[in-house]
């Protein structure tokens, strides 16, 4: 008895502190695999997560792959109180971290489709969503999100025979997410976006709720930019003419290249059709290029008035304009 006391402080003062995570992986998955019952496993999960809630919850969530005498409730259990930590704010770890939303999110999907955790994680989800504190467009969000990233869309069905829908932006774009790997149905479904939520929401921002990089390599979407980051440095300009013909405006354009919305090889960006085009195009690389390197160019030589010579930049001191 005294050594389970001296064992269960141990784990209580160093339990979410990253420096111990593989000590104290090794010792618990020892001691599960010693054990012919769940009752050791099942009261140590129940006093560390009393003891501290947030980074048990983690800790436990990440080896429970690994876990074999662990009963199925307790595995409902921490997969509830889970999904409980997804919808909420204002929470941190023993480590002052904040991200712990993606920590969780990012362990979930990695067993969200197994054979062993997959019906534990639709029926947690299943009585989740009879909570009428949440929005319809979080939990739709979250499934959309989980399905993208593990391929479990049981939570998506689950919402649709509820009920439960979304029309949000982003929303929208998840809804549409395979769409946006074919460059034809990709302007298609933005005309779609463009004739319902407006033009001016094309030069929007949109973040993976769980920071998760499911946009071509990054946790940001942006119609515009995402498109033209992901096409040949060659057919820049052609898809820069595209999204003109799906309704786009030049305005529009400059100002989703003043933000950082995609993953963007800088290299590849100073080569964009190295040959002259037109005033808007270059206005509109010019800027992209400043954004995404801190410089900036002091005078856009005018290619209508065939006055091409290099171009001077000046680099910007933190990220602000001189």
């Amino acid at each position: 008895m005294e050594k389970a006391e001296e064992l269960d402080v141990i784990i209580s003062n160093y339990i979410g502190l990253s420096s111990w995570s593989v000590v104290l992986e090794l010792l618990i998955c020892k001691i599960d695999s010693n054990q012919i019952n769940f009752e050791v496993i099942d009261d140590l999960v129940d006093k560390q997560i009393e003891k501290n809630c947030l980074d048990a919850l983690i800790f436990f969530l990440q080896i429970l792959r690994y876990l074999k005498n662990i009963s199925p409730k307790k595995i409902g259990f921490i997969i509830d109180k889970s999904l409980e930590f997804c919808f909420k704010d204002g929470e941190s770890t023993k480590e002052g971290r904040v991200d712990y939303k993606e920590t969780i999110f990012v362990s979930l999907t990695s067993i969200a489709n197994t054979e062993k955790f997959k019906p534990f994680i639709d029926s947690s989800f299943q009585n989740f969503v009879n909570n009428p504190n949440l929005s319809p467009e979080a939990l739709n969000v979250f499934a959309y999100e989980v399905a993208i990233v593990s391929g479990n869309t049981n939570l998506l069905r689950i919402l649709q025979e509820k009920n439960i829908e979304n029309n949000s932006e982003y929303v929208f774009i998840l809804k549409f997410y395979p769409n946006l790997f074919d460059p034809e149905k990709y302007l298609e479904i933005l005309k779609i976006f463009v004739a319902t939520y407006g033009l001016s929401s094309v030069k929007a921002v949109y973040k993976s709720q769980f920071n998760q990089k499911i946009f071509f390599g990054s946790n940001k979407f942006n119609w515009c930019i995402t498109l033209i980051a992901n096409a040949p440095s060659s057919k820049t300009f052609d898809t820069y003419k595209k999204l003109l013909e799906a309704g786009v405006t030049t305005e529009i354009l400059l100002e989703s290249a003043k933000t950082k919305s995609a993953e963007l090889n800088i290299a590849e960006l100073s080569n964009m059709n190295s040959k002259p085009r037109n005033d808007d195009f270059y206005i509109f690389k010019n800027t992209l290029f400043t954004a995404y390197t801190s410089i900036e160019v002091e005078a856009l030589i005018s290619p209508s008035k065939n006055t091409f010579r290099r171009i001077r930049v000046k680099k910007t001191k933190k990220g602000k304009r001189k």
